[in-house]
């Protein structure tokens, strides 16, 4: 059996898909401009190989990033949802801008003050321009299913708002795509998902994204399961996502939740300049 697991990512992730639809971004007014690295070295470099992998080290008073890509970077800064930017043609390629770059910085400086520093050294290394557009997006609305809903509250629910896990069992026959709260191992440890948590493990449904239309508020015992559809005959790299219709189908009938297509406005990034080369240090 092969199986895969990713723990969700922080709170932070879920807050920007769940304001951003709907509400003002959190960074649209201008940044302070005083909250700087101390010393910063930025270095454009070339991949030596294709298997060559971004690192990132912090430590009190101090950053590196080495073969760090631009989009990263930018996305580091802002921190939004994937699709929440609309970046420059030249940036397609992953290995047209890759960077090593070292700075200094206060040792009690807060993440959102580290964000400030990023957006600050790529408007004067990178001349990062940019302004904010609400567009029209694709999304699935879960809602409540008509036939009520199928979640039980969580006895012992966690303090983490996106608590959860998803793995699947890729193996034939039989193969799976489960969505769940408890953690295996640890049966009497706290659990639950909430919605919010849900909406981010799932991320992008058929091109898609998720928004909460449910109104619920409460952590639920969460254990969905989706048969995956059998592998092509001499196929041997399976998928390891179920199809939307089958994912819907099954949260409809296990939770009680139901997806609903709509088009929703949605603040997005647009970044009208973003220099290659950076100036020298």
């Amino acid at each position: 059996m092969w199986t895969i697991d990713r723990y969700l990512p922080s709170c932070a992730a879920a807050a920007a898909l769940l304001l951003c639809v709907a509400a003002p971004p959190l960074f649209a007014q201008t940044p302070d401009s005083t909250v700087r690295f101390d010393v910063a070295s930025v270095r454009l470099v070339e991949l030596s190989k294709p298997g060559d992998r971004p690192v990132i080290r912090f430590e009190a008073g101090r950053i590196d990033y080495h073969l760090i890509r631009i989009r990263a970077l930018v996305s580091r800064a802002f921190g939004l949802q994937p699709y929440q930017y609309v970046w420059p043609a030249w940036t397609d390629n992953p290995v047209a801008a890759v960077y090593d770059i070292a700075a200094t910085m206060p040792a009690a400086a807060s993440k959102d003050q580290l964000q400030l520093m990023l957006r600050n050294l790529l408007a004067d290394r990178f001349q990062l321009a940019t302004h904010w557009e609400t567009r029209p997006t694709k999304a699935y609305a879960l809602e409540v299913s008509p036939r009520g809903l199928k979640l039980t509250k969580a006895a012992n629910p966690p303090s983490d708002p996106l608590s959860g896990s998803v793995s699947g069992n890729q193996t034939a026959p039989g193969r799976y795509w489960k969505l769940f709260s408890k953690n295996p191992g640890a049966q009497d440890a706290p659990s639950g998902l909430s919605i919010a948590g849900m909406i981010s493990a799932m991320g992008t449904v058929d091109d898609r994204i998720l928004v909460d239309s449910t109104g619920l508020t409460d952590f639920y015992d969460v254990d969905l399961t989706v048969e995956l559809e059998p592998l092509p005959e001499g196929q041997s790299s399976p998928s390891v996502r179920p199809t939307p219709s089958a994912l819907f189908e099954a949260m409809e009938k296990q939770l009680g939740i139901r997806a609903v297509a709509r088009t929703v406005p949605v603040e997005t990034l647009v970044i009208d300049r973003l220099e290659r080369v950076p100036t020298e240090n």
